[in-house]
């Protein structure tokens, strides 16, 4: 029997690194593994454009927060992950992508961060102030939103300070970067020590014989203020008859199209989106280089792409991208214009030193492919689901005597003449609970309870959960969701059992059913 896999990521309708990432891995792991991948949106044409096929499962998770919410920026942040968490059904292993799908906190998890939260570390301080009256406003990024998110100077600090503690406080079992760049960065922000990276792949352009034009280069960018488009746009500024084609989209759009504008550049700039795979595989053919200066990119999967498609790169000297270039088919540059444009013109103006550079741009893209990386991929799983059977095997209760377990109910109202303690009635208690008329969900009961019942030597707890035409005793369900946090929280060998008691309502059944699954 297959094992099964749940894959978890926070979006999957752009054409991001992270999320072809994941698609390519999944394409070539599909017919090993039970495969589920949960995110908020899926965009089955994408889905089928990469080659998965129709018995990998899709599930929907719950959208983000709209930004009428008053705190939508911590909700999306922090909160939608323990959502996502009742959501997400039981695997043998969950392989998360990004942030902030580790904080679902399942286990066992390989977490593929691609980057930490970058709004609260290196790119903390780079996201565009505002005005706002007398206000001031910091717009951030958050992957994957394809929208800034603001917050308000005053918030600025206790929020990102808030939201990096709760960050740091998460440690997956196995964590794999997609360079020794990320690799370190993750470890440098969040203390999390990677079990090595694995690169990602690129696919053979079948498109190598159109002629490449002199005087076109070519960028893949999401449209992000750190993803530096505009220091590009000065480049080109200071070229004569290059044109430069930005494939991408984003909130920056707007503003390097008036760039654009008042560079005079309309005729030789141009914006293209929603492309497919192909569209931009012939666009890097015919293009003479590929430019990219974003600010330390943990890896920058297009760099491999523009590479197989024969193109020498033009970049900035910074991110796990420089890691698969050598001197021999790219230029490194500081993040100036006039140096980028320097570049450009000397593969424009030598046609057999842009030859060269792209024969070696060819034969590094093919040390990379999407099965090489799904081969390291399988073995980071194999062996985290072998440890993961190994110590099941180890914890294995031998049932070598009987089990002893006590009916515990759950459902008294807290105070005197409360529902359940039948205080006023014929046949009232004569005797008050010693512990006072408690209420079955309070914490501080429960552990006294705990510590009871284990003294006494029980084994496990009978929990009632009641189901009539109503619904759900919701008193119930909190108690148990209580006893099962306090019993983790005690690293308590005692167990549970919840012993379900229906209507006829089959329609609430079911759904008990599959809210109690969690426990």
């Amino acid at each position: 029997m297959k094992k099964s896999i749940g894959i978890i990521i926070p979006s999957l309708t752009k054409y991001g690194g992270a999320e072809r990432y994941m698609i390519e891995l999944c394409r070539y792991i599909q017919n090993d593994f039970d495969i589920t991948i949960y995110a908020p949106d899926i965009n089955i044409s994408f889905l089928e454009e990469h080659g998965i096929n129709e018995n990998v499962k899709k599930i929907k998770l719950k959208d983000p927060f709209s930004l009428t919410e008053k705190y939508q920026f911590v909700l999306n942040t922090i909160v939608i992950a323990k959502y996502w968490k009742q959501e997400i059904q039981d695997h043998d292993l969950y392989l998360c992508n990004t942030f902030p799908c580790h904080l679902i906190d399942k286990h066992p998890m390989l977490w593929f961060p691609h980057e930490p939260m970058r709004a609260i570390y290196d790119l903390k301080y780079e996201g565009k102030v505002e005005n706002r009256g007398k206000e001031i406003a910091k717009n951030l990024h958050v992957y994957p939103k394809a929208k800034y998110d603001s917050l308000k100077d005053y918030d600025f600090e206790a929020i990102t300070d808030t939201i990096k503690a709760i960050d740091d406080s998460v440690k997956p079992l196995v964590t794999v970067a997609n360079s020794k760049y990320c690799s370190d960065y993750i470890f440098e922000s969040l203390k999390i020590k990677c079990d090595g990276y694995i690169y990602p792949g690129c696919d053979v352009n079948p498109f190598l014989k159109i002629k490449k034009n002199k005087n076109l280069f070519i960028t893949v960018s999401q449209l992000w203020s750190h993803k530096r488009v505009h220091l590009l746009l000065e480049a080109i500024k200071l070229t004569d008859e290059t044109e430069l084609i930005i494939v991408g989209s984003g909130p920056e759009k707007e503003n390097l199209m008036k760039t654009v504008k008042q560079l005079n550049l309309h005729n030789r700039v141009f914006f293209l989106e929603n492309l497919k795979n192909s569209e931009i595989q012939i666009l890097l053919a015919r293009s003479c280089g590929f430019l990219f200066a974003p600010i330390r990119e943990p890896f920058g999967i297009v760099v491999l792409e523009a590479m197989s498609a024969g193109c020498p790169i033009i970049s900035v000297n910074e991110g796990g991208f420089t890691e698969v270039l050598n001197s021999k088919n790219s230029f490194l540059c500081r993040p100036f214009p006039h140096e980028f444009a320097e570049k450009i013109k000397l593969l424009q103006n030598d046609e057999i030193l842009m030859q060269k550079m792209s024969n070696e741009s060819l034969k590094l893209s093919k040390q990379y492919s999407w099965k090489k990386s799904a081969i390291k991929l399988k073995q980071k799983i194999s062996n985290i689901l072998k440890d993961t059977e190994k110590k099941d095997n180890q914890h294995s209760i031998n049932f070598v005597s009987p089990q002893i377990g006590i009916q515990y109910y759950g459902w008294y109202q807290e105070g005197y003449g409360n529902s359940h303690w039948n205080d006023k009635s014929d046949n009232a208690l004569k005797i008050s609970p010693s512990l006072g008329y408690y209420g079955s969900t309070k914490g501080e009961i429960i552990k006294t309870h705990i510590e009871m019942i284990e003294g006494a030597g029980v084994d496990y707890l009978i929990i009632n959960l009641h189901v009539d035409n109503q619904g759900i005793n919701h008193t119930e369900l909190m108690t148990i969701e209580h006893v099962a946090s306090i019993l983790k929280q005690k690293s308590s060998k005692l167990k549970f059992t919840i012993q379900i008691i229906p209507s006829q309502n089959w329609t609430e059944l079911s759904k008990t059913y599959k809210l109690i699954k969690k426990f």
